[in-house]
């Protein structure tokens, strides 16, 4: 690759935008930025890297089994507050039932965070877990979504 394919990529930005719990569309854009950013639901979330020895420590839905079309919550906590700027927590599911988004971020300062998770009309009760993750540390919660009544 040439010196300048080289410069000219590392200037550029790319964005994330989900459309679909599991579509992902990436739009590349010339912003000299040098942390990858997400868009998701009309949020931004910027990956800085992570802090070293940071880590996400609990994860919890509530409540853990919901009628489709609900929205339980979710919330991170990080073993120490997050950096100036922030810590940005991925987010993701390991099923078609549930989106909690593909990011939540931990202001400065803060050790936790809370994020909605938005369930899916449902025939059959469905399984699976949300899952948040931060630098090495990953963790996973259960989730079930039942048809409503």
């Amino acid at each position: 690759m040439s010196t300048y394919n080289r410069a000219f990529l590392s200037g550029m930005r790319s964005k994330i935008s989900v459309a679909l719990p599991t579509l992902l569309t990436l739009v590349g854009t010339l912003l000299p930025v040098s942390s990858p950013v997400a868009i998701a639901g009309g949020e931004e979330c910027v990956f800085n890297p992570a802090v070293p020895g940071l880590r996400v420590v609990s994860l919890n839905v509530s409540p853990s089994v919901v009628e489709g079309r609900s929205k339980p919550k979710g919330v991170v906590v990080l073993s120490g507050p997050a950096p100036q700027s922030g810590a940005t927590i991925t987010l993701g599911t390991n099923f078609y039932a549930a989106n909690p988004g593909y990011c939540v971020v931990v202001p400065a300062g803060e050790r936790s965070a809370e994020f909605s998770i938005f369930t899916y009309e449902q025939s059959m009760t469905s399984r699976g877990n949300i899952y948040a993750s931060y630098g090495d540390s990953f963790l996973e919660a259960p989730l079930t979504v039942t048809p409503k009544n």
